[in-house]
């Protein structure tokens, strides 16, 4: 089982078969079924083991937070903290990235359908500035300038009402849903990820109704720390060997992931 294991967080995400249905994230190995790639709990593990930067017990938590391009706000600095904590407590170091690092480097292609391509279009990074749809100008900034100085750019630009709704809010916001704990917590374990997040950019202090309540609660979701222990590799039990899921947990799967996606083409 190790050396499945060892195969499928070392290869390409594109290659090693493993199919799944997401909730739980139910899988196996077996050949690769095309309506079924690239699950994303074990896309992130194998990105995390050969791209995150690794933390150890004795990092200091502003040189952490500069590594990882995140502002040294209070919050942020407790978040950093509870991460270096964790690895002392474990005793072994951990491969970190953050959600605008993994989008940003290209190598995810989707989210249970939502198309990350994006981050990987050269011919788009190559148009002229006058060709761009507002959706491809908006990835050209954040691939050339950083995620955060995109949204910062686009949100003076673009009305407050229709801010709301702009693309650049859903792929940070899904990303963050498929780490969340309780909704996913034995494909997590079983894929030795997990996420720290916080209110890093105070989005609770400004009113809930406002643009900059939205830029920083994506914000946020961009700035959560995603996790690997390498350990995994080690246990006998296997990676990729959560629970099954519930038909119901599926049907609740099956509909917000057809809601997000929908909206993301709005």
């Amino acid at each position: 089982m190790r050396d499945a294991q060892r195969y499928i967080v070392s290869v390409p995400h594109g290659e090693h078969g493993v199919s799944s249905t997401n909730y739980g994230l139910q899988a196996s190995i077996r050949d690769t079924d095309p309506a079924a790639q690239n699950p994303f709990h074990a896309t992130i593990a194998n990105h995390l083991s050969t791209d995150g930067i690794t933390v150890n017990g004795d990092e200091n938590a502003d040189k952490l937070l500069d590594k990882l391009g995140i502002q040294r706000t209070p919050v942020a600095k407790v978040k950093a903290k509870e991460l270096i904590d964790m690895v002392g407590e474990r005793g072994a170091p951990l491969q970190v990235s953050t959600i605008k690092d993994i989008l940003l480097s290209g190598k995810i292609p989707n989210i249970d359908g939502l198309d990350l391509n994006h981050f990987t279009d050269e011919e788009m990074m190559n148009k002229p500035e006058e060709e761009l749809d507002d959706h491809e100008a908006f990835y050209r900034h954040a691939r050339e300038n950083g995620y955060h100085e995109a949204m910062n750019h686009f949100a003076q630009r673009t009305d407050k009402k229709a801010w709301k709704t702009h693309l650049s809010h859903a792929i940070p916001r899904a990303m963050g849903m498929k780490l969340h704990p309780q909704m996913f917590k034995d494909s997590l374990r079983a894929a030795g990820i997990g996420a720290i997040k916080g209110d890093i950019h105070g989005a609770k202090n400004v009113g809930s109704q406002t643009p900059t309540r939205k830029t920083n609660d994506t914000k946020n979701h961009l700035d959560t720390i995603v996790h690997f222990d390498p350990r995994v590799l080690e246990e006998e039990e296997g990676v990729f060997t959560p629970d099954f899921e519930s038909p119901k947990q599926q049907a609740c799967h099956d509909t917000h992931w057809a809601s997000l996606h929908l909206y993301t083409q709005g």
